[in-house]
């Protein structure tokens, strides 16, 4: 269910460009979401990751984010790790 309500304030910024968005998504990613990156025994856990991480790499390649080579290399490790 957390991935879903990360990944709907993901699109919602994706679609107005609001930053608030932005903001909410990242927090809440940053606070509840590292504790799944190693595990990969359920499949709702590795949805929940790669619909997340994924959608932060589309946004960065799309240049809606920041080039910032860290964490886009920290959310390839998180994609890899389902």
């Amino acid at each position: 269910m957390q991935g879903f309500e990360y990944g709907s304030t993901l699109l919602q910024f994706d679609t107005t460009s609001e930053l608030d968005f932005l903001d909410q998504s990242l927090g809440r990613i940053r606070v509840d979401m590292p504790q799944y990156i190693p595990i990969s025994a359920c499949m709702d856990q590795d949805f929940n990751k790669v619909s997340t991480y994924v959608n932060f790499l589309r946004l960065m390649s799309k240049g809606k984010l920041p080039d910032d080579p860290g964490r886009q290399n920290y959310w390839r490790f998180a994609v890899q790790r389902r």
